[in-house]
């Protein structure tokens, strides 16, 4: 990992991590990995705080669209 950007090595691990086991091609008897996909964690989390921190403004926003009786 380098560590001017943990972040960025962190997000390259998870890709490799997942990637690996289909990159070794075929196996005796014909067999291949499976390729997964799951959602990288880092980024998820930058989406995430991103998303949040609109959330009052939205919620705000969104108090426009009730009408009280």
């Amino acid at each position: 990992m380098d560590p001017e950007d943990p972040r960025g090595g962190m997000s390259k691990m998870w890709d490799d991590l997942l990637e690996a086991p289909g990159e070794m091609g075929e196996m005796p008897g014909g067999w291949t990995a499976p390729t997964i996909k799951v959602p990288n964690p880092v980024d998820v989390g930058d989406e995430f705080e991103a998303t949040s921190r609109k959330a009052p403004k939205e919620a705000a926003d969104q108090m426009n669209n009730f009408r009280f009786n």
